[in-house]
């Protein structure tokens, strides 16, 4: 049977990143799990992937975009 949750070591392994990459490019939210744990949903993880093949071009144009307001704001 395969996990369902994964550490983050994981899951950037699962994506096929760098564990630096999978906390730059943040593609879930962790799930809180007793004992201070942090967890990532492999389900979230996928949908991330076809999200990526359905448009993140336009995801990460529009992240550049607010970094850049956020930056210009501060």
């Amino acid at each position: 049977m395969t996990k369902r949750l994964l550490t983050q070591k994981e899951a950037a392994t699962y994506l096929g990143m760098s564990l630096r990459k999978f906390q730059d490019v943040k593609p879930a939210l962790p799930v809180p799990m007793p004992g201070r744990m942090l967890r990532y949903d492999r389900l979230d993880l996928d949908a991330w992937v076809e999200q990526q093949k359905q448009g993140g071009e336009k995801v990460r144009i529009e992240r550049m975009a607010d970094e850049l307001v956020k930056g210009v704001l501060n």
